[in-house]
């Protein structure tokens, strides 16, 4: 039966590109019967605005779905101590290859798997190219959901929640990216997160099983 693993905590430690030990845990769940057929194998890579909704989304299908969730800020944390923590995109770029690593690494263990990269906007198409990239090279499929929300949404989500762990994600952000945001031109599929969850979750499953959504081969 298919789990999904979120990755809220690091504890147990793994060698990756030679460089470190990164320590992660993860928590599973188990999810119910009577569910569609989804390919079992899968990078699903969740872009758009900060504050459009893609963790929330990211966590509901994995519990829908079957599957683990990579959060980009949590990663940092790990990796990083608070007075080495910066948001620049040498620091974005390093932990995004160590996500993919990881990535790689769960295909490997456990090829029934489905995998969200949650946590970068993918605001620039060589990001996408990068990480569409590294699943062909592993022979696995790929999605593209593409989280769109009002401004105003937008500026309500990240005025609610001081206490995330990203302390530089507010309004301003959201501004700054969105107006050096690149249009996706790969294949995708665009949520709308002002609608109910419910509605949105059931929009992106129908994505997951379109083979058409994909640059890979959905099994």
């Amino acid at each position: 039966m298919a789990e999904f693993r979120i990755f809220f905590s690091f504890s147990v430690s793994l060698r990756l590109c030679g460089e470190f030990d990164l320590a992660f845990s993860m928590t599973p769940c188990r999810r119910g019967e009577g569910f569609p057929r989804y390919p079992r194998t899968m990078l699903i890579l969740m872009a758009g605005l900060p504050g459009t909704g893609k963790t929330t989304l990211s966590r509901a299908l994995a519990t829908e779905v079957g599957g683990t969730v990579i959060d980009k800020d949590h990663v940092r944390a790990a990796l990083f101590e608070p007075p080495d923590i910066e948001y620049s995109s040498e620091q974005d770029e390093f932990c995004m290859r160590i996500m993919l690593k990881v990535a790689g690494y769960l295909f490997r263990k456990d090829p029934d798997r489905k995998v969200f990269l949650d946590g970068r906007t993918f605001s620039r198409s060589d990001q996408l190219r990068r990480a569409t990239g590294y699943a062909k090279a592993l022979s696995q499929p790929w999605r593209i959901l593409e989280c769109i929300c009002s401004d105003d949404s937008a500026r309500r989500r990240l005025a609610g929640k001081p206490t995330h762990l990203a302390i530089n994600r507010d309004y301003s952000l959201y501004l700054a990216v969105k107006a050096r945001f690149e249009e996706i031109t790969l294949p995708k599929t665009v949520i709308d997160t002002d609608q109910p969850l419910e509605r949105c979750v059931e929009h992106a499953k129908k994505a997951l099983l379109d083979k058409h959504s994909t640059g890979g081969k959905a099994e």
